[in-house]
């Protein structure tokens, strides 16, 4: 077999290679991590069959209604690891509700992540002394709606510990429309207090609705 011959032999070996391997990838989770409006970053898991690396076309539609149409196409690596590799990608949703479904083309493995367009979560704390007052402070939890569609629905609940056994406290949060913050003063008496667990406020908030469950929870230290 001559030089040229040779040349031809190994590409030929090497695109079978890689297309065996690239028809393997799938899809094994994907999750909305980030919104800020309508852009969006989706954290997409791939595996595949087999050891080793590899990396292949990664494609997402937004899907509303009848409407589907591709917002991104690049590519995603998957590394070996048991629960596969993360990839982060950046998209834009179509509107205030739909649906980003991430793609494997070559195995036409899915996930269909919803997007409701609002997204309600914990901004920072503020505690403010309340001089001469009987309760001395307040604390006031502080929500915002990062997505693009107004969020309904919601509620917080939690405990405030004064320097003994915490008490529960709860209240509906009013409709917030996007970009907007609501803020709501939980008072209590401070007292020093050498036990972790007094002077604590924990809270989570929930909605019918979110895109994004992992950043519900506040915890801060009263003081």
């Amino acid at each position: 077999m001559n030089r040229l011959a040779q040349l031809l032999a190994a590409a030929a070996m090497t695109l079978v290679g890689t297309s065996a391997f690239a028809q393997s990838l799938a899809v094994r989770d994907a999750k909305i991590t980030r919104i800020d409006g309508r852009r969006a970053q989706l954290t997409v898991k791939l595996g595949k069959t087999g050891a080793g690396q590899e990396q292949g076309a990664v494609k997402v539609f937004w899907v509303s209604g009848a409407n589907r149409r591709e917002i991104y196409s690049g590519t995603g690596r998957f590394d070996g690891t048991a629960v596969g590799f993360s990839n982060a990608i950046e998209v834009e949703a179509g509107g205030d509700n739909g649906t980003f479904e991430v793609v494997v083309p070559t195995t036409d493995s899915r996930r269909a992540v919803q997007f409701a367009g609002a997204e309600a979560s914990f901004d920072n704390a503020r505690i403010e002394q309340i001089v001469g007052g009987n309760p001395n402070r307040r604390v006031f939890l502080v929500l915002k709606n990062a997505g693009p569609g107004t969020a309904t629905g919601c509620r917080v609940a939690g405990t405030l510990a004064e320097n003994g056994a915490p008490r529960s406290f709860a209240y509906n949060v009013p409709n917030l429309p996007p970009r907007a913050k609501y803020e709501k003063a939980i008072p209590y008496n401070f007292r020093a207090s050498n036990n972790a667990a007094h002077n604590k406020v924990t809270a989570t908030i929930t909605c019918p609705s979110d895109p994004v469950p992992t950043n519900n929870a506040q915890n801060t230290t009263l003081r």
